[in-house]
């Protein structure tokens, strides 16, 4: 007596068209994680360059700020300074603004545009 096979109807597992579908909502997470990572990197490459651009320009504010009055002779200096590999073009300007009291703006901007500018103003004045 030869047994004939009989077809199975309790089939476990996935189809191959829910196998599929799986396939292309993981490969759509993927992608839509790596465009985010992306779009970071230019992020953190840009408030890195602010971060840079925001030293210098303190930097040289303090560097003013240490003369005393008298030598913080009144004009604007201008000079060049390279952050993270890029030209910029920092500016201090020294005004009078009364008998007893001069201005020093400080500026850091780009040397060929696009990129990331900072300005900083204060106030020294002379004792009394």
């Amino acid at each position: 007596m030869s047994r004939v096979p009989t077809r199975v109807t309790d089939r476990s597992g996935f189809t191959l068209v829910e196998v599929m579908a799986a396939l292309i909502i993981l490969v759509v997470g993927v992608l839509a994680i790596a465009r985010v990572t992306g779009g970071l990197a230019l992020e953190l490459r840009r408030a890195g360059a602010l971060t840079s651009v925001i030293a210098a320009t303190q930097t040289a504010l303090e560097a003013a700020e240490a003369k005393s009055y008298s030598a913080l002779l009144v004009g604007s200096q201008i000079d060049t300074v390279r952050i993270e590999g890029r030209p910029y073009v920092r500016t201090v300007v020294v005004s009078p603004t009364g008998a007893r009291a001069k201005r020093i703006e400080v500026t850091v901007a780009p040397a060929v545009p696009p990129g990331p500018r900072h300005a900083l103003v204060s106030y020294v004045h002379k004792r009394w």
